[in-house]
């Protein structure tokens, strides 16, 4: 604490700090003054980090096998010329090539930046003239730079320009309506679609030039795709992917052949799919059926050891689970987690011989695709989100709520669900909606961090997270438009801004009825670029009574949104992995609420990690 002296030699009133980390996500229900004043009563576009604090989340980007957009780079070169961005411009001596992303006459006053990508060659050091479809278009003084902005606010700039050149070159999944699905196989990424007439489906895989249709049977058009690599001859060579859809039967691919497999079911369109104790499990309705043991592709009969077990009602997922309570456990406490939209049962078992199928729930289900394997298995119920938490034995399941204190956006979103997955790099369990809207939920050690609300700009239909065989993760999404998405990419949405805020729950740390004087708040930043965005303070319930004692002199926007002390501060962040910001405040009031607001095409994500105020106590409220 210290005591700041005043004009003439007197004391003020003593300064105090407080110092909370910004941690355990949103809540929408709970009492204000019953929250930890790192929590947020609203947000867009933040995530919790499994390292503390609020992380803008990263962008996506599409995706058809070309190279990355945000991956690549950009040069400068100096000099005069007429083109629009996309041409190719050619140098005349030396014979390179280049593509215009951008030309900045802004920046810096009286020098021009040509910014270009797609270089093969180098230009002249000496300068050079440059064509255009052969026609000269003007000249430069000298060889290119890579990535030579002026500045760091420009290069950003540069860099999505040429993001942008490369984002171009990616195509739609050819054919017409949404991507009905995607997988990973063999490091190679495959999406279905229907054709352009909607008379059937196509298999397209990604290449180095764009999509390339897969020669399968027929398919009947529409469906909902489902996937699991499965290997069932033990050896680097035998892993294959299987499939279905809902409308076709089911199918076997080994990168080369498409071979649909045969049931038997007058209906032979199964709706889930699941690789289990070395069977394959089909879902038709209420009816769970398995493989002969090691021969998917075999025929489907009892007397091959293939079966049937009746659910009663339909099933909306089914999903191998090793249940000790983590990802990596032993093979012998390893069930079959079956889902109906009302219950939940549980296969126990190593073969058919000895199958026995566990009601663990008669009145709590799983909504269709939200069932994901994480540290252990998260999905949507009619209560919310839960997860199964079980014993050492494996004997008994244990349910719990766990998104009580967003329920007006549960309630709200429940029966938009259209996909979800898992990102294990960031113990992340992800919802997503059919109004573009998702759900990122961080959990740390079987404990949820936090839930946060994003909305990505389009509605994800369909999301693939798999491991590579390098063992990095990757993530793909289908969306309405025919795209392909890969997510965890670059600074924007497919090159479109990015809009995140976060708004701190009021905090009056301990003293809800005393008046505080607000000096000071610091905020520790985190990051590993260049970032700008903004932070404000409400004081008092954002009350519209409540005047600043003095004006704010400082640099910084005003805005009167909620009243008119509201003060904003721009900070510029670059280069620093870890620092701490400050905003002078200048208010007085019986708690304060933290904004911070980010919004653009150019930032990679940073994260929010803590704040400290400084502040001074008053009165007690009358």
């Amino acid at each position: 604490m210290t005591t700041k002296k005043g004009p003439a030699g007197g004391e003020f009133e003593p300064v105090q700090t407080q110092y909370f980390p910004l941690a355990g996500g949103l809540d929408q229900t709970s009492p204000t003054l019953s929250l930890a004043p790192g929590m947020v009563r609203d947000a867009l576009n933040f995530e919790c980090a499994t390292t503390g604090g609020y992380t803008r989340i990263m962008g996506y980007e599409r995706y058809d096998g070309h190279p990355s957009p945000s991956a690549q780079t950009y040069w400068t070169l100096n000099g005069t010329i007429t083109a629009n961005v996309g041409d190719t411009i050619t140098g005349v001596t030396s014979g390179a090539t280049a593509v215009v992303a951008m030309i900045d006459t802004t920046t810096v006053p009286g020098t021009t930046y040509i910014v270009v990508t797609m270089l093969t060659g180098s230009f002249a050091a000496g300068g050079e003239n440059v064509t255009k479809s052969g026609t000269v278009v003007g000249s430069i003084t000298g060889a290119e730079q890579r990535a030579g902005a002026p500045n760091a606010s420009t290069d950003v700039q540069y860099q999505v320009a040429a993001a942008n050149i490369y984002r171009n070159q990616i195509g739609v999944v050819p054919g017409s309506g949404q991507v009905l699905g995607v997988w990973v196989y063999n490091d190679t990424v495959y999406a279905f679609r229907n054709n352009v007439a909607g008379t059937a489906a196509n298999m397209y895989k990604a290449t180095v030039n764009g999509w390339a249709l897969v020669t399968t049977p027929t398919l009947q058009p529409g469906g909902h795709y489902e996937f699991v690599n499965a290997n069932f001859g033990g050896s680097a060579q035998t892993m294959m992917m299987f499939g279905c859809d809902s409308v076709n039967k089911a199918f076997q691919f080994d990168g080369t052949t498409f071979t649909q497999i045969t049931t038997g079911m007058t209906v032979d369109a199964p709706n889930h799919i699941e690789y289990h104790k070395n069977y394959l499990f089909l879902a038709f309705g209420a009816s769970l059926q398995y493989s002969p043991l090691g021969n998917p592709t075999g025929t489907w009969t009892v007397v091959l050891g293939a079966g049937e077990i009746a659910l009663g009602e339909t099933i909306t997922s089914i999903r191998s689970y090793i249940g000790n309570n983590s990802y990596i456990g032993t093979e012998s406490t390893n069930a079959l987690l079956i889902h109906t939209k009302s219950t939940t049962q549980v296969l126990y078992g190593a073969s058919s011989s000895d199958f026995s199928l566990s009601k663990h729930s008669a009145t709590s289900g799983a909504v269709a695709n939200s069932v994901q394997i994480a540290d252990q298995p998260y999905y949507m119920s009619d209560l919310g989100i839960v997860n199964l938490q079980v014993t050492q034995a494996y004997g008994n399941f244990l349910q719990s709520a766990l998104s009580q204190t967003i329920n007006p956006f549960i309630t709200q979103e429940r029966t938009r669900i259209s996909a979800s997955c898992v990102v294990r790099a960031k113990s992340q369990y992800r919802l997503f909606f059919n109004d573009d809207y998702a759900l990122y939920v961080t959990f740390l050690n079987g404990k949820v961090l936090g839930m946060m609300i994003c909305n990505l700009g389009i509605a994800m239909r369909c999301v693939a997270s798999v491991k590579l065989s390098d063992n990095s993760e990757v993530i793909y999404a289908g969306s309405d438009s025919g795209y392909v998405y890969q997510l965890e990419k670059g600074p924007n949405f497919d090159g479109q801004p990015i809009l995140a805020y976060l708004n701190m729950v009021f905090a009056a740390f301990k003293s809800p009825r005393i008046r505080k004087r607000w000096r000071k708040a610091v905020l520790e930043m985190r990051g590993t670029g260049y970032f700008e965005y903004q932070v404000a303070a409400d004081l008092a319930w954002a009350s519209t009574d409540i005047a600043p004692d003095r004006p704010v002199l400082k640099t910084s926007q005003l805005s009167g949104v909620n009243w008119d002390s509201f003060v904003w501060d721009q900070f510029y962040w670059d280069g620093v992995n870890n620092a701490p910001t400050e905003t002078v405040l200048d208010g007085t009031g019986e708690n304060i609420g933290l904004r911070v607001l980010s919004q653009s095409a150019y930032f990679q994500s940073f994260t929010v990690a803590s704040a400290i105020f400084h502040f001074s106590m008053r009165r007690q409220l009358r």
